[in-house]
């Protein structure tokens, strides 16, 4: 994967031109066009330049149910003929860039109804990565005939959108009759540059994405017939120049003769075709070779996972779910108060979903959580103590036998011992959450009984004997709640242990959940991993980021709002996911899965903060290939 500065002309490309390159024109170009001809519909998508058609595509939709896919814009309930009231929606999100203005034409009439003129309101709606409208614009279109009417918009206002946005354009009329042709979208804006370099390796002297001196190898292909550049450097003073015309695949070397950087550029005659590449000596250029995926990488140590949303169903964040994780766990849809909200009442909607997508693509199901202080509706812990403790019985083993057999393993407790541990604990019973307001649990508040933990295993167990069962907690690097953890855990398995005469633990791995920061000490979480060995269980990594700054538990911190994400703390945080990885690594053997809680910082509940391995574009961060070579940055 090539993560791609904006365009640049460096002064090897003005030494390489004999010219001045033109500024990129602004006018209107084509996205997607439609005719109908034989009752047939044709589609064309363009690159968003009209330089050529990127595919076409012939359907005849007659009924509301039509959908279909043309290069990634997807079509809904478009009818040739019918009576769909959602009409035409279309995302275009793929074919615009922020601050683009669009306007449509196409010919309409409604079937049966041809002495009537229903107007057409065009629609941009522009939706946030969770589904939320945050920008809609409207423009009148005026009919200009009678059965047929030509329909071409006014312009929209400049459409604002940024990384994972989405953007769609309705069609829509007040009755839902639908007979229509002759679809026309297009965009005024620049021309969008789109990279064409595909399979880009460059190794020798620029292996790993780090130069050093000798001879240089980039090879790849080219999606129409370019000269490819490539400059040397040193202290920035530029060295040499070499060139080779490419149209298709190709291969070049060049030597780098002593320089600290390299750059890598496209032209078609006067118009650079690519974003900037460049390798430095320090390894900071904008080029880095990705070789493998993360579960790939970490095939042959442990599992690789991260959490899972509605948005994982579909686009970019499906794709990269897919392609580096093989385990998720459900971010929220499997806390108690989405699964239920009231007593008596189970919602399985959006966790079925989770399972169902799982199964489908090969990846393994963590269930999280199930008794918890916080996100539980008041019903669980009221009533008398028999009634909560039915409560507990009834609702674990109702969720853990709907999903019996589709789910590895359960967060079966989460978070029971409490904060502000200010020594080491003289029992296992000692720390955990009681009747405090602000560090209590209900549970405990309804059932004054500190076993509630063993029994809520107990019920899970029963339902799924062959689920795994985890107890779950933060801050388990901290050397006190370290050995809280370890007392409570190693309690419930000698207490099984002794009741059911087995050599079985009922608890069978340890959630470390670390949420760390710049500050953590990795010592500490190899020294907690060392504790939890003593006690025979596994330990599993859940609910791993690196927040820059610190934050609270809560995922805020006094400078939140005002900190800008740097180059340098973005290495700091790269070496501490390598010094991280290194110590899973190093405990392969007792460690199952690394459940990263996110990818993305801009869908992290911790964005303010950069805690992840890709940008909120989904491009890569020090931090991916910290990662993927931990050798490398610590």
């Amino acid at each position: 994967m090539i993560r791609k500065s904006g365009l640049i002309l460096t002064t090897a490309a003005m030494l390489l031109a004999s010219g001045t390159c033109a500024a990129a024109q602004v006018q209107w170009y084509t996205a997607v066009s439609e005719n109908s001809e034989n009752s047939v519909l044709n589609y064309t998508v363009y690159d968003s330049s009209d330089r050529a058609a990127v595919e076409s595509i012939s359907s005849c939709p007659n009924d509301d149910a039509s959908e279909w896919n043309v290069s990634g814009v997807k079509y809904e309930g478009i009818n040739y003929v019918g009576s769909s009231a959602g009409g035409i929606r279309t995302n275009i999100t793929a074919y615009i860039e922020s601050g683009d203005r669009l306007r449509i034409s196409f010919d309409y009439r409604s079937p049966g109804y041809e002495s009537f003129v229903y107007d057409v309101t065009p629609v941009i709606e522009v939706k946030s990565a969770d589904g939320t409208i945050s920008g809609r614009y409207e423009f009148a279109a005026a009919p200009q005939s009678d059965v047929w009417t030509s329909y071409t918009s006014g312009e929209s206002e400049p459409i604002e959108f940024g990384g994972g946005d989405s953007v769609s354009l309705s069609l829509m009329n007040e009755r839902g009759f639908w007979h229509m042709k002759d679809l026309v979208i297009e965009r005024y804006g620049e021309e969008k540059k789109t990279p064409f370099i595909s399979d880009l390796e460059i190794g020798g002297a620029a292996e790993g994405g780090i130069l050093t001196d000798g001879e240089v190898n980039i090879s790849g292909s080219t999606g129409v017939p370019c000269t490819l550049y490539t400059a040397f450097y040193n202290n920035g003073r530029l060295l040499s120049v070499q060139g080779q015309d490419a149209d298709g695949d190709f291969e070049l070397s060049a030597q780098s003769s002593g320089a600290d950087t390299m750059k890598l550029l496209a032209w078609n005659g006067m118009t650079p075709e690519t974003g900037e590449i460049t390798v430095n000596s320090d390894g900071s250029g904008n080029y880095k070779q990705e070789t493998s995926t993360m579960k790939e990488k970490y095939r042959d140590s442990f599992l690789i996972g991260n959490i899972f949303n509605s948005y994982n169903l579909s686009g970019e964040d499906r794709d990269i779910l897919l392609k580096h994780f093989n385990v998720i766990t459900g971010e929220n849809n499997m806390k108690p108060e989405i699964l239920a909200p009231a007593k008596n009442y189970y919602n399985w909607t959006e966790a079925d979903a989770m399972v169902d997508f799982a199964e489908e693509n090969g990846l393994d199901v963590i269930g999280h959580t199930l008794v918890w202080h916080k996100q539980t509706p008041a019903w669980f812990t009221e009533g008398t103590a028999e009634e909560v403790w039915q409560n507990m019985e009834t609702y674990i083993k109702t969720v853990v036998g709907h999903y019996k057999g589709r789910v590895k393993g359960w967060d079966v407790v989460n978070e029971a011992i409490r904060d502000n541990i200010d020594q080491m604990p003289p029992s296992w019973s000692y720390y955990i959450r009681k009747e405090s307001d602000t560090s209590g649990t209900p549970w405990f508040r309804a059932l004054k009984d500190a076993d509630y933990i063993y029994r809520a295993f107990l019920f899970a167990h029963e339902a799924d004997p062959d689920a795994e069962l985890y107890y779950n907690d933060y801050n388990l690097d901290m050397p006190y709640k370290r050995e809280a953890a370890a007392l409570l855990v190693e309690h419930i398995n000698n207490k099984y242990k002794e009741e059911y005469d087995t050599d079985e633990n009922l608890i069978d791995a340890i959630g470390m959940q670390s949420h760390y920061n710049l500050e953590t000490n990795v010592d500490e979480v190899r020294k907690s991993i060392d504790r939890f060995r003593e006690i025979g269980v596994k330990v599993n990594i859940t609910e791993l980021d690196i927040c820059i700054n610190r934050v609270d538990d809560n995922g805020e911190g006094a400078d939140s709002g005002s900190y800008v994400f740097n180059a340098s703390d973005e290495m700091k945080q790269a070496v501490k996911y390598a010094e991280l990885m290194t110590v899973y690594e190093d405990n392969a053997d007792i460690i199952d899965r690394v459940t990263f809680w996110g990818y993305s910082d801009g869908k992290s509940w911790r964005s303010a903060q950069y805690p992840l391995m890709f940008n909120a574009d989904l491009t890569p961060k020090k931090a991916f290939y910290a990662i993927m070579e931990p050798e490398n940055y610590r």
